[in-house]
């Protein structure tokens, strides 16, 4: 028997991934039985009805403790439904509901879904954030620093047309292919003119093929080896016109998820491959830095205030209390009931 558990905030509640207990009992399996046999078995009475009545005990416990701690046990259905829940959220044009954090200065301005003059922005699935976290925890996953001092901005978009956010899971091969659209039409050549960073990016984007082959590690290594070309120790501005215009650091993977605790990733505090890939663990997109308002997004403002970090981020509070199109101002953060 398989039981998946989730906490349970409301009738609204959405699974939350990748917070979600699974607990596995033992089904038993009675064969049919001659009465021969029957009788057999009636000889080591207290044998195997001990054993069987242990393990009824073993697997009732443990289930009584689940829903306990989680409240609401999700039906068998269910199940289904969380496996579909990933796969949605591998296709933002399916999923389309999408979260950002940000920590900016007092007095600043967010009217756009990234940076002045970035061409893309960074957002995160909101379904895997419905179950609201402290502050200082959720923002963990994306990969951000918690900055108490800042003023915290929280955006929530609901696109009705995809076309105006052009919405890309974060993958290389999605990312190179999104280069060339985007700068499609500006008068760059290849080869690349020498100095010019963005042709330089270019150039590597166009020359790259997404081929399928026979081999998971193989395929991944041509993507990931055309990506290193864009991290050229004799070239380090191809890696800052990235981080200018699509924000990608060097602690982004391209593996369409961010990497958990990767903020200080530095000489101080590498990370290994096998740390990398146990710490990928919620989906992360690229969209169109378009108008608030043109992403159907609602924002809201927070100042900082002492208990701020632990304080719960729920994107519904978001939607509810956010501007439509705009930030509104908010004192202090709050979950919905």
């Amino acid at each position: 028997m398989l039981l998946i558990f989730t906490a349970d905030r409301s009738d609204r509640a959405t699974y939350s991934l990748p917070f979600a207990s699974v607990v596995l009992t033992s089904s038993i399996h009675l064969r049919l039985q001659t009465v021969e046999e029957k009788n057999r078995k009636r000889a080591v009475l207290g044998r195997l009805p001990r054993c069987y009545a242990f393990l009824l005990f073993s697997g009732a416990m443990l289930l009584a403790t689940t829903a306990c701690a989680h409240k609401k046990p999700v039906t068998a259905p269910a199940i289904a439904s969380l496996a579909t829940e990933v796969e949605r959220a591998h296709d933002p044009v399916i999923q389309m509901d999408f979260f950002r954090v940000a920590f900016v200065p007092k007095g600043t301005i967010v009217d756009h879904l990234a940076r002045p003059g970035a061409l893309r922005g960074f957002f995160g699935a909101s379904t895997y954030f419905l179950s609201p976290m402290p502050l200082a925890t959720m923002v963990t996953y994306p990969g951000l620093a918690n900055v108490p001092s800042n003023y915290l901005a929280a955006v929530r978009c609901k696109p009705t047309d995809a076309s105006r956010v052009q919405p890309i899971l974060a993958t290389w091969p999605n990312i190179l292919q999104a280069i060339t659209t985007d700068l499609a039409g500006g008068g760059l050549t290849c080869p690349a003119k020498v100095g010019n960073a963005e042709n330089e990016v270019y150039c590597i984007a166009q020359r790259y093929h997404d081929t399928a082959g026979e081999n998971v590690t193989l395929v991944l290594s041509e993507a990931l080896k055309a990506a290193a070309e864009l991290y050229s120790i004799d070239d380090p501005a191809m890696g800052e016109w990235l981080t200018k215009k699509y924000g990608i650091y060097p602690a982004f993977s391209g593996l369409g998820l961010s990497v958990k605790d990767s903020y200080s990733l530095g000489p101080q505090d590498p990370l290994s491959a096998a740390v990398i890939l146990r710490n990928s663990i919620t989906p992360e997109y690229l969209l169109r830095n378009v108008t608030l308002g043109q992403g159907g997004c609602r924002c809201i403002m927070v100042p900082a205030y002492s208990e701020r970090s632990g304080d719960p981020m729920d994107p519904e509070f978001v939607w509810q209390k956010g501007g439509n199109g705009s930030c509104a101002a908010v004192q202090r953060l709050r979950a919905v009931p």
